[in-house]
Order: structure tokens, then sequence, then C-alpha cells
């Protein structure tokens, strides 16, 4: 593992469980935290500062989809060194949910199954609340790690705390059920050490940096370097069909039922 997230890692300390239904939520918080200023994406085109010809109309992915698509990117850089994803495998994700909850739209899926639950999403954003000097997130639904985000600009990670909540809450609403048992915190470290035990790919990002990204048995992830310091890393726990971007079959398929 590269050695600026690998100590970032090892410094990381959890905040206080929030919970909230089926998703609970570990605030993480580092010492470590001289970084690089930067804008996000939504403050420079805020402050005019750049202009986009093409975009996704900036609607939230799921976590399960964010995965996909960082296993699908990460094939792609290893057999070809390119930065695509298998957009078959990604829509046939959104489709699996727009089917699930019963949205019938040509174009833009995720935008109307993210529209139908925003009363839910806003429920899950008042209960799930940043903190203050956070610098990310460990996310459990159903009582099992969904994935984690860290973002140690703690200015960046405010304004990008709500987006990075839905993400994970639209796959808990989808995925409802009993809060599972267990030792939350215990889990969590045995994910971190999961994450550090992962396979390692350096490639240079197409924009400032190197884009790390990195595979387990049951886990995917990604983390973007500058200046020998973390500017944000994910890690999701997968199956099997989200490492190597299968269309979903019906057992896949059938996990997205209410």
């Amino acid at each position: 593992m590269n050695s600026s997230l690998q100590s970032y890692l090892s410094k990381v300390t959890f905040g206080e469980m929030q919970k909230f239904e089926n998703m609970g939520v570990l605030p993480i918080f580092s010492p470590l935290n001289e970084c690089l200023e930067y804008f996000t994406l939504s403050e420079a085109l805020m402050n005019q500062l750049i202009t986009v010809t093409e975009h996704d109309s900036g609607v939230v992915l799921s976590s399960k989809i964010r995965s996909r698509k960082t296993a699908s990117v990460s094939n792609s850089l290893k057999m070809n060194e390119l930065y695509a994803s298998d957009q078959h495998a990604i829509w046939d994700g959104i489709f699996c949910m727009a089917e699930t909850e019963d949205v019938r739209s040509q174009t833009g899926a995720m935008k109307d199954v993210f529209e139908k639950r925003k009363h839910d999403l806003d429920e899950f954003l008042k209960a799930l609340t940043h903190n203050p000097h956070q610098q990310g997130l460990l996310v459990f639904i159903n009582g099992k790690v969904a994935g984690l985000d860290i973002i140690p600009n703690e200015k960046a990670y405010k304004i990008l705390h709500s987006k990075l909540v839905k993400s994970y809450a639209m796959d808990a609403i989808l995925l409802r059920k009993k809060t599972g048992n267990g030792n939350q915190l215990d889990n969590a470290a045995s994910f971190l050490d999961e994450v550090r035990t992962c396979r390692e790919e350096k490639h240079k990002s197409v924009g400032y940096g190197w884009d790390y990204r990195f595979q387990g048995e049951r886990v995917v992830g990604s983390n973007l370097d500058h200046q020998l310091e973390v500017i944000h890393a994910s890690f999701f726990r997968v199956d099997e069909s989200d490492q190597t971007g299968r269309i979903s079959n019906f057992s896949r398929r059938r996990d997205y039922r209410v």
C-alpha cells in the first residue's frame, strides 16, 4: 500500500456511531489534518473557474453502483491502461434499482429512483449528520460493512458529506432488513485490515497526482494521491459480480428487492 494512505490509516480514529434504520455510520477522524487546499467540483462550477461541456446531470450514484464502477475502471486500467468503465454492467445495476422501485424511465433512471426516494433520503441525512473536523465515514448496512470514504481536507469533506451519505442510504433503503448483530467496531477494524492487504496498482491520474487501484478477495478501492497526500480514498465490500463487472444474474437482482 502506498505510504501516504498507509500512514493515514494507521492514525485513523472513529467517532460515535450514528444509526438510522438499517444503516450505521462511523465518522472518521485523523490528526493528520495538514492537507492540500483545493476546490471541489461544485465549488469550481459555482465560482465559474471551470466549464463542463459534458456531464452526468449531477445525480448521486448508489454505493453499489460506485463499487461496480470502481471495479470496472480498475479492470480497464489493468488490461488496457484506459480510464473506461463497463457501461453495460453499470446500467444493469441502475436498471435493477429502477425495476425494484417500479420506476419506468427510458433515460435518467438513477435520477428518477432518487427522486422517488427523496423523502426517505432526507430522513437519513437528518439523522446521519456531519461532525466538526470529520474526514470520512465508514458505513454499515444491515450490520455489515458496506464501504468507506476518506477525504482528509475537512472543508471538502463537509461539502461532500451529504452526497456520500445519500450514496450509501440508497442501498440501505433498497436492502432494508433488521439490523444485523455483531461488534461493529471489530468489523470496522477487520475491514481496514482487509484494505491494507489489497493488491495495489499505480496509474497516472487523468489530472494531477497518481491513481492507486486496490483489489482484494472481497474489497475493491481507489485512492487519488497528490504530492504524497491522500485526496480521496474509497473502498467497498463487493461480491464476485461486482469484482468482474458481469451483468447481474437473478440472485443479484433479487438482492435489490425491498
